[in-house]
């Protein structure tokens, strides 16, 4: 009579090994890729909330605004810089290394980007017609994600209240 041994055999052992590792693998390349697009998804929207809400803020203080200080502002070249004025305050938009700066009465208010965005570009053009002025905003965003630089243009037209 032959005794059955009950067990896996070494070669049995080998491709469960390696079916293990096999399916470890793929989970793990499966996990990177998603982390990697996760990163980059967070960074694409903090992008566009940052040229969003920088935009808004600028847009808001040209309506708010009585008149654009020309002999202050440069406009048509980057990096560009906006002084606007009114009857209580003046305000100026610039880049300066990394940021783009709020400017109110001469204080530096702050920065309105986060730190992980580089303005690239900031060129404000003057327009004036026969009922009023305005200003056309051009900003460029980027921001690094590994060894990758993702950049954001961003476009406004902004008319002074009152001035249309």
């Amino acid at each position: 009579m032959k005794k059955s041994i009950k067990g896996f055999t070494l070669v049995e052992a080998l491709v469960y090994i390696a079916v293990f590792f096999f399916l470890s693998g793929v989970v793990i390349y499966s996990y990177t890729i998603t982390i990697n697009s996760y990163k980059q998804i967070f960074a694409q929207r903090n992008l566009m909330n940052n040229g969003s809400k920088t935009l808004e803020r600028i847009a808001r203080e040209v309506r708010k605004a009585e008149s654009i200080d020309s002999a202050n502002s440069t406009f048509g070249t980057n990096p560009g810089v906006l002084e606007l004025d009114s009857a209580s305050r003046s305000v100026r938009f610039l880049v300066s290394g990394n940021s783009i700066n709020f400017v109110e009465n001469g204080t530096t208010i702050g920065n309105m980007l986060s730190s992980s965005i580089t303005p690239t570009s900031l060129i404000f053009r003057k327009i004036t017609t026969t009922n009023g002025e305005g200003v056309k905003i051009e900003m460029q965003l980027s921001t690094q994600v590994k060894n990758t630089t993702m950049t954001e243009s961003f476009y406004q037209t902004v008319l002074l209240r009152g001035k249309y």
